[in-house]
This record gives structure tokens, C-alpha cells and sequence, in this order.
């Protein structure tokens, strides 16, 4: 009988350490990036990534979801996952250093070299995110993001595509949820960018 008790209070206990740390204010969003199945399609291909100023500095954040993200301070921890399972804490970014590590895991993946600023080739990936948008309507998280994605050469804009989408997911237990529903709908937007389609268009 004491060992029982004993076992229900250690659940008790475990239970409520779980219920606290979902409800502990942390600054930032932790965010999870799933990589695609590696293709390979386009070794040898090479370019530079930016990531425009345009519309990315500011999260634009709703009344009721600040409410719930009172300690938020617009910043990401990502951790990158892979097909396998196994995934890398990678760092803690603001949202245009989450976008180009993002961009960058992605364009490695399908094996390109994503040249620095002193390697350019005059082939550039410009990424311009227009809509980053949390929300809390309904007791539903609500994110809705956009980006424009133009591939230049020598300065000119040979070819591109607007992304754009919206997910939702039920609010149970702080931003957990938030949380899930932000690293899935990145993921996919990201990963829906065919890239070997804007090189073909660009002739290269």
C-alpha cells in the first residue's frame, strides 16, 4: 500500500512538472524545421542567398494572441529534423537569421552551394517575406505567412514565385500548439519552393 502511494505521488508530481513547464513563460518560440527526403537533383549548382529587409524586421502579432505570448520577444530557437527522425538544435535567431538558416539548410540539402558574399557568381536567390502573422481567434492559433522568392542574375530578375499559406491548430496548453503549427507550416513553404524549376527558367 505504501509503495503505491508512494508511485501515485512521484506520477502526481511528474504530471504537474510537465503542466508547469508547458506553462512557463519562455521569450522565444522553439520552432521545428522538417527537412524533405534528400534528392540531390542539382549538385554542382551554386548561388547566394539573401533575405530582403522589406516586411521581415516585424512579426505582426494580434491583440488576443499577444495576450498569450506576453513574454515572446520575436525571437526562434530551430531545431532542423530529418526523414529519420534524428534532428540538430541549431541556435536561437530573430526572424531574418531563422529565414536564411532556413533557406540555406534547404538549398544544401538539394546540393547546392550557397555561396558568401565574397564568393558570388552573380546568380542570387532573393527571399522577401511580404506576411508573417500570429493569431488567436476562436481558441485557435492562426498563422498566415507569404514570401516572394526571385532568382537574379548580373541584378536582374530572370524569374520567380509568390508562396503564400495559412494553418491552424486548437490551443491546449500555452504555445505548444503555436508552436507545432508554426514549424509545420514553414516547413512546408520552405520545401515548396522548386528551385530547379526557377534555375530552368533562368536557363541555367
Amino acid at each position: 500500500m505504501k509503495a503505491y502511494k508512494t508511485a501515485t505521488t512521484v506520477l502526481f508530481c511528474l504530471v504537474m512538472a510537465l503542466i508547469l513547464g508547458a506553462c512557463s513563460p519562455r521569450p522565444y518560440m522553439k520552432i521545428f524545421y522538417q527537412l524533405p527526403p534528400p534528392p540531390n537533383t542539382l549538385e554542382g549548382k551554386s548561388l547566394s542567398l539573401t533575405i530582403a529587409d522589406d516586411g521581415i524586421r516585424e512579426i505582426a502579432v494580434s491583440q488576443n494572441a499577444r495576450k498569450s505570448l506576453k513574454d515572446f520577444n520575436d525571437t526562434f530557437t530551430l531545431v532542423v529534423s530529418r526523414e529519420n527522425g534524428t534532428g540538430d538544435l541549431v541556435g536561437i535567431y530573430d526572424l531574418s537569421s531563422l529565414l536564411a538558416e532556413v533557406f540555406t539548410r534547404r538549398l544544401q540539402q538539394l546540393g547546392i552551394h550557397v555561396l558568401s558574399l565574397s564568393e558570388e557568381n552573380g546568380l542570387e536567390l532573393k527571399i522577401t517575406l511580404k506576411r508573417f502573422k500570429l493569431d488567436l481567434s476562436d481558441r485557435k492559433w492562426v498563422v498566415d505567412m507569404a514570401y516572394r522568392a526571385d532568382l537574379i542574375k548580373d541584378g536582374r530578375m530572370i524569374s520567380g514565385r509568390t508562396i503564400s499559406g495559412e494553418a491552424r491548430r486548437l490551443k491546449i496548453l500555452g504555445k505548444n500548439e503555436l508552436e507545432k503549427v508554426t514549424g509545420e507550416l514553414l516547413s512546408d513553404m520552405v520545401n515548396r519552393l522548386d528551385v530547379a524549376q526557377l534555375l530552368h527558367q533562368a536557363g541555367s
